[in-house]
């Protein structure tokens, strides 16, 4: 009954949490904060985070194996057999049977200490190579970290410009509702056809076609975005967001040749790469050295109690190891041949890497200037079909002009108002791009 009520008073409360959310209105999420957001609840970052971590642990366990370990065993061992032939002396025989000691357990501990002194450089190898891992484990997380804050900036953009398309597309939906009531006035003075109205009135419809399919595009782009911070139940009635200052242009770009020298100095993919190749260098000379001789020195210090003869006894020991692998049956010496092929696999992806990234820069400078010479051309374009809108409506209401050319005209208009705001769009998502190909500043 207790367990039933707490049910019903938990589902309430849920439920009257979500009420006053929706009554309460959506949230703003201003770009920062999808950032923000981005940065501390997306699954991916956490992922790589833990990741790093895990990179690091290994590092510290490899550097620390230089100065050996301690080790504590102990125990109790127990015999099941109380027949067994037992050493004794005559100071024991001298006292009978009866008191013979038939003990049939003994405990057991020692101390034992090892310490490596020549392993062929198979420590010092791990050792590094578990760093240069490390150091690449966080310049890939890095990396990655600058990609997601660019997806969420990309889409949070496309959507502002999607908004920005629905506007104008609900704009010339208000404007073909005035043309329709207008023909429908002018029709009854028999001014206008028929022909006229339903010509707009079909005009009408593929405009709300056209919203409703934005509406869509919207509504897949937000869960995008959702999916970016790590929202599991943000919807699109969840949040407003707020448009951004398109008027700033990006400040002027530097030449090619400086732009690929930067991102081949600061791309942390690509540093990690290098530190990825270096490490497998380190591994493979560690396993190289496991066919060396191995020199170890080590400690016991040792007691124990009890048993057959009820002994009592402690002792210590020191001692020098040489070991020398002789014969492997080729185990080694392919391990080895393995590890050289895994560091020339490393340093061919550098090499590939590069390539890549001089590519990339300069497609993404290329899309910037594309992006800059755009808006230009919208921007031209928008005027002419603000000017041709206009004269086709005087020519209309004068009754020299063709429904057709007007109905096109206002189309025309529309799309070019969306299509400027999406050129101003893209330039900033092509500026940010820009950067993060050579992550850092394009000045």
């Amino acid at each position: 009954m207790i367990r039933s009520l707490f049910i019903f008073v938990f589902i309430m409360l849920a439920a009257a949490q979500g009420a006053w959310a929706q009554m309460a209105g959506p949230q703003v999420l201003t770009l920062e904060d999808a950032l923000d957001m981005a940065m501390t609840g997306s699954p991916l970052i956490q992922s790589l985070k833990a990741g790093t971590q895990a990179q690091e642990s290994q590092a510290l366990a490899e550097n620390n194996r230089w100065m050996g370990e301690l080790m504590l065993n102990g125990g109790v061992a127990m015999v099941g057999d109380d027949t067994l032939i037992r050493p004794i002396n005559s100071d024991l025989m001298a006292g009978g049977v009866s008191t013979l000691p038939f003990d049939d357990h003994y405990a057991f501990w020692s101390f034992a200490y090892r310490m490596p002194i020549y392993t062929g450089g198979s420590v010092s190898g791990n050792r590094d190579a578990a760093r240069l891992t490390a150091a690449a484990s966080r310049g890939q997380m890095n990396h990655e970290v600058l990609s997601i804050r660019h997806r969420v900036l990309k889409t949070y953009v496309d959507l502002l410009s999607i908004d920005a398309s629905i506007e104008a597309w609900q704009d010339e939906l208000k404007a073909l509702n005035s043309l329709v009531s207008h023909i429908e006035l002018g029709q009854e003075a028999g001014q206008y056809s028929r022909v006229d109205l339903l010509k707009a009135q079909v005009q009408q419809k593929k405009v709300v076609a056209m919203s409703h399919s934005l509406q869509l595009q919207r509504t897949s782009g937000f869960a995008t975005l959702m999916a970016l911070l790590g929202e599991k139940n943000g919807h699109e009635n969840r949040y407003d967001l707020v448009p951004m200052d398109l008027s700033l242009a990006p400040a002027p770009l530097l030449v090619t040749e400086a732009l690929v020298d930067s991102a081949m100095t600061r791309r942390t993919d690509l540093n990690a790469l290098r530190q990825l190749a270096a490490a497998q260098r380190f591994s493979a000379r560690a396993v190289s050295g496991s066919r060396l001789p191995q020199v170890s020195v080590g400690g016991n210090f040792s007691g124990s109690h009890g048993g057959n003869i009820d002994f009592d006894d402690t002792y210590w020991s020191v001692n020098a190891t040489v070991s020398l692998p002789l014969l492997d049956m080729g185990r080694r010496k392919n391990l080895s041949q393995k590890a050289d092929l895994y560091a020339q696999n490393a340093a061919f992806k550098v090499l590939d890497l590069e390539g890549h990234i001089r590519a990339e820069v300069i497609a993404a400078q290329s899309a910037f200037t594309n992006s800059q010479n755009n808006i230009e051309i919208q921007l031209s374009t928008l005027e002419l079909a603000q000017e041709i809108s206009r004269l086709e409506n005087l020519r209309y209401e004068s009754g020299r002009g063709d429904i057709d050319n007007l109905l096109k005209s206002l189309a025309t208009q529309r799309v070019a108002e969306a299509a400027l705001v999406q050129a101003r769009h893209n330039l900033m998502i092509a500026w940010n791009n820009l950067q993060l190909t050579i992550e850092g500043e394009c000045r």
